[in-house]
């Protein structure tokens, strides 16, 4: 059922951001010149930050990878490393934010790039600060799985045990 919701909500981001892209595309097919006089595009850092961007996908997956198998521990660095990352990202865009001579008021693509690169930000900080606060309440609860048959899990916090069903062994697969 996880599965199913999580197709749904990429479908959903797919289609939003296509959209953004379909308006920025617009505005491209009908100005002169690309990009609009005065916006200075520095391609190589924006391509270096999203060649980190990608990578974490890739951390992330590889840490989804080991949750699924069991090997916790190992996962948690996958999972810090993919943070680092996003949070390299971000800050990239923070910096290309604040030093960009045009500005979201300038013209039609200074509004489409803001609004652009803020909602995709957004997008990044919030999964990072998802994958922040689970680490950090995984390590603070102290939470260790135990031996789990195929249709219950438990796992053990301190003294009580508590089930988390349907084979998730953590609250938070972390």
């Amino acid at each position: 059922m996880l599965a199913i919701g999580v197709m749904i909500w990429l479908g959903s981001e797919l289609m939003f951001f296509s959209g953004l892209f379909a308006a920025l595309f617009t505005i491209r097919a009908h100005l002169a010149s690309w990009p609009p006089v005065g916006t200075h595009l520095d391609v190589l850092q924006s391509g270096i930050f999203t060649i980190v961007l990608i990578a974490s996908s890739f951390t992330m997956q590889r840490a989804v990878w080991l949750i699924e198998n069991r090997r916790r521990a190992e996962a948690r660095t996958w999972v810090i490393a993919t943070m680092i990352m996003g949070t390299l990202f971000v800050s990239n865009q923070a910096y290309e934010w604040t030093h960009l001579a045009t500005r979201w008021y300038t013209n039609s693509y200074g509004s489409i790039f803001f609004i652009t690169t803020g909602l995709h930000g957004l997008h990044v900080i919030l999964a990072s600060s998802q994958w922040r606060s689970c680490s950090f309440a995984c390590v603070a609860a102290k939470v260790t799985p135990v031996s789990c048959p195929p249709s219950r899990a438990s796992v053990t916090t301190g003294t009580s045990s508590t089930s988390y069903g349907s084979g998730c062994t953590r609250p938070c697969s972390c």
